[in-house]
């Protein structure tokens, strides 16, 4: 009786054995038990937000991800309290940072990377009463430093009587008259891309009359950082595909835009 042939499987030669399937999937244990490795042993990065915004964006949005942009209206000096001096400084980002007050010098001289601009905004060109005030909170928590940074300024249309009650913390220092912009225009003479990573937002409540009529087409913002929105606010982002995705915060709440999210998820696996 004659017995069968067997015969190698196509390919045979190509095909990995046992012992070099064992040696690889060693290899894959290596390099992810590295990979572990590294992320413990990063350096931490530093924190100059006012609660840990900074830190929240660079680690668990972007995952200090390099070579970002960013865009923050009220910017302070650019160091005091900035919630993308990190993005900066650590992480390689560039970006525009909005002031309107006298802190503005300090911002220029602080952040002289970035694009700086001192204007008030609006929905629309128009005049508007900018009133700068002290935080005597901050003043009394880290004198010579906040004394020097306008914390807080709002803004109100120069043509109707002035509404605005500083809080018992707040110090007014000055109030005076400008024309407003509008933030479709600080990013288009600045050159901003049209897809902006993070976008920290505090203008004292007068966020939702910035963006009311603001071109969400033509403009994208990855990530959103705002201080307490309004309901009026928040129904507005939520119209325009951002997902509020923290409001447990002291201060600001976050929203992630539609389709960033999913790539955001997307990258988890």
């Amino acid at each position: 009786m004659t017995s069968m042939q067997s015969f190698p499987p196509p390919n045979a030669e190509l095909a990995p054995t046992r012992r070099e399937l064992r040696r690889l999937k060693l290899f894959d244990l290596a390099a992810e038990r590295l990979r572990a490795f590294v992320r413990k042993r990063r350096s931490p990065l530093p924190s100059v937000s006012q609660c840990g915004q900074d830190l929240f964006v660079a680690e668990h949005i972007f995952r200090r991800k390099r070579g970002g942009f960013f865009l923050e209206i009220g910017g302070g000096d650019g160091r005091y309290l900035s919630n993308t001096l990190v993005l900066e400084l650590y992480l390689d980002w560039r970006g525009v940072l909005v002031e309107p007050t006298q802190a503005f010098e300090a911002l220029r001289r602080n952040r002289p990377n970035a694009a700086c601009v001192r204007a008030a905004l609006s929905d629309r060109r128009k005049r508007v009463r900018v009133t700068e005030v002290t935080d005597m909170g901050q003043v009394a928590m880290n004198p010579g430093v906040a004394e020097a940074n306008t914390l807080l300024s709002v803004v109100e249309d120069a043509d109707a009587p002035s509404a605005y009650e500083a809080p018992h913390f707040g110090s007014v220092v000055d109030s005076y008259v400008v024309e407003a912009m509008t933030l479709d225009e600080v990013l288009t003479e600045t050159g901003a891309p049209a897809t902006i990573d993070y976008f920290s937002f505090d203008v004292e409540g007068h966020e939702f009359e910035i963006l009311r009529d603001f071109p969400f087409d033509k403009w994208r913002f990855n990530c959103l950082g705002v201080e307490r929105p309004s309901e009026e606010l928040h129904k507005l982002l939520c119209e325009k595909d951002y997902f509020l995705i923290r409001d447990d915060g002291p201060l600001d709440w976050f929203y992630l835009r539609r389709d960033f999210l999913v790539e955001w998820f997307a990258s988890l696996d």
